[in-house]
């Protein structure tokens, strides 16, 4: 019973370690690849980057959201006040 549950903990582990593998190296390495194809949208975008701003924007919203997410846990778990 006991050795059913260190190799559960383990798998756990090993499926964990795979999954952090599947992550991009920086979450900003999509930005320089957005492209506007019409001609009016891309002159507009050279004056304001409107695709580097949304992507910004998407990651800064994510952060904001894991950090939000985090916090309540620990306050349910009684961690932090």
């Amino acid at each position: 019973m006991l050795t059913n549950l260190i190799q559960r903990i383990i798998d756990g582990m090993a499926n964990l370690g795979s999954a952090v593998d599947r992550l991009p190296v920086s979450p900003f390495q999509s930005i320089e690849q957005l492209a506007i194809d019409h001609q009016i949208l891309s002159f507009a975008a050279w004056l304001i980057p409107f695709p580097q701003i949304i992507a910004l924007l998407q990651a800064w919203i994510a952060a904001i959201a894991v950090w939000y997410v985090a916090k309540t846990a620990l306050r349910w778990a009684k961690i932090i006040q």
